[in-house]
């Protein structure tokens, strides 16, 4: 599932990744965003609900989010009724609707430390904190990775870094459920306050190398065509490749395709890359 979030209008935010896992936007507003636009969630009652699917059932997989906290960040919008902003619900997939609590989710806590638990059926397996924290009204990006297997390894990325990790004390596995982003079902969870982008879910455990590429790429974990740097992808990019093209790479490289190492020769997958990018 990606949701780019970049749409600017409507109720829908649409699953790029061809899936058709689109999200229902409640409440929640557009606006701009870390790449193009988002989504700003007001911390009471803003949620996007992307429905239950057997393709989000791995038992291993991936997270990914951009996250921008609001500058009102400890004054309570959501269910404590108190004046301290508790742990608030990134991502939520557990809880309903069996009553089960089993299932994950992608949390900040008051202190702006990310927090990912993991529950098997009322039991926590798993809890790891963050050190790093992400509650300074920036753009940070967040991602996780699960394996629910007894002993399996937890762990979050904060702007491409690792950042705390967990191994589980017992199995878990989801349970029918939808996903929540910005709420959760549980009500002890707050709602988020602020700017949500680029959403993604995979159902592997990315690399680490990959994750930090999502942090740098805005999002994608692909090859950039913008091969000097200057910004954008335009003509001097294409005249790198035509000077390389079926020869062994020069600098810079104009191999970037499959990424990270290219295949020695400057072909037409990466000349597939910069008419992706182009004039971005």
């Amino acid at each position: 599932m990606h949701l780019k979030l970049d749409e600017g209008i409507g109720s829908v935010a649409g699953d790029s990744s061809g899936n058709g896992h689109d999200g229902a936007i409640s409440g929640a507003g557009w606006t701009d965003g870390n790449s193009v636009g988002a989504l700003s969630f007001d911390g009471v009652d803003d949620v996007v609900t992307v429905a239950n699917s057997w393709q989000f059932d791995s038992g291993k997989g991936t997270w990914s989010a951009w996250i921008r906290t609001d500058g009102n960040w400890g004054v309570d919008g959501g269910s404590s009724g108190t004046t301290t902003k508790g742990s608030c619900a990134v991502m939520a997939r557990h809880g309903t609707p069996n009553n089960s609590a089993a299932g994950m989710s992608l949390l900040i806590n008051p202190t702006g430390t990310v927090n990912l638990q993991a529950k098997g059926g009322n039991t926590t397996v798993a809890n790891p904190k963050s050190t790093g924290t992400i509650i300074d009204n920036a753009w940070h990006h967040v991602a996780a990775t699960w394996d629910q297997a007894a002993g399996g390894q937890m762990l979050i990325y904060i702007d491409g870094s690792p950042d705390g990790e967990e191994t589980n004390s017992g199995a878990w596995a989801f349970e029918n459920q939808d996903i929540m982003i910005g709420d959760s079902p549980d009500a002890y969870w707050e709602e988020f306050a602020g700017r949500l982008d680029d959403i993604q879910i995979y159902n592997k455990i990315l690399t680490a190398e990959e994750i930090e590429m999502l942090a740098a790429n805005c999002g994608r974990i692909k090859a950039c065509g913008d091969l000097n740097n200057s910004g954008t992808v335009d003509a001097v990019d294409m005249q790198i490749v035509a000077n390389q093209w079926l020869q062994t790479p020069g600098t810079p490289s104009a191999d970037v395709c499959p990424w990270p190492s290219g295949d020695d020769t400057v072909n037409l997958l990466d000349l597939a890359v910069l008419a992706d990018d182009w004039l971005e």
